[in-house]
């Protein structure tokens, strides 16, 4: 076998190696655990908690990415943007900041 096979044969082999314990480190690995709970504030408004397994990760009282500290009008407007935070967070964007933008495509008014 010539050197040139050889040395090709050992890159093979060690890339294949190293495939195979990324993989078995992501196997091993436990997914994070998202959730969220909606509330009101004492002026009738909304917000939400994002929940790590069980425990509050973020409260968030008022519309994010906004001036000043007005809550969500409508139920359904915390919860589309608690969903929106925790697929951030599940795809690992910290922090899960919320644009202007998105909270005109989720159609939310403040």
């Amino acid at each position: 076998m010539s050197k040139k096979k050889l040395l090709l044969l050992c890159a093979l082999v060690a890339c294949s190696l190293l495939f195979a314990q990324t993989s078995k480190i992501k196997k091993e690995t436990k997914p994070e655990i998202y959730s969220a709970k909606i509330f009101s504030n004492t002026d009738g408004s909304y917000g939400y908690d994002i929940l790590k397994e069980s425990k509050i990760l973020i409260h968030q009282e008022n519309i994010p990415g906004q001036a000043g500290l007005k809550g969500f009008q409508k139920k359904d407007d915390a919860k589309k943007v608690a969903v929106l935070v925790i697929k951030k967070l599940s795809q690992g964007k910290m922090p899960p900041t919320v644009s202007h933008e998105e909270l005109q495509q989720l159609k939310i008014i403040y």
